[in-house]
């Protein structure tokens, strides 16, 4: 899987977890910390962090993405350590 194809899946769970009814959000959420090792720390942060920086999100909405960035970075802890 090339790292445009694993952004495009990160970016798919990231949108059903900002976009998703209760139920979707905390699927897509699961889907995305379960499979961080697949997807690798690039394309999680490539697509996370302009999702983040978006004027208009909503608080609830930016408490979810920063609790699935905790949980991916304590995944990924050997790949995000400086």
């Amino acid at each position: 899987m090339t790292d445009e194809e694993k952004e495009r899946d990160v970016m798919k769970l990231l949108l059903k977890l900002k976009n998703g009814n209760p139920v979707q959000s905390e699927k897509a959420a699961k889907n995305l910390i379960d499979s961080a090792t697949g997807f690798g720390v690039g394309p999680f942060f490539n697509r996370i962090l302009p999702l983040l920086m978006e004027p208009t999100l909503e608080q609830a909405v930016v408490t979810q993405l920063l609790i699935a960035i905790q949980k991916v970075m304590s995944k990924l802890r050997e790949s995000v350590c400086p």
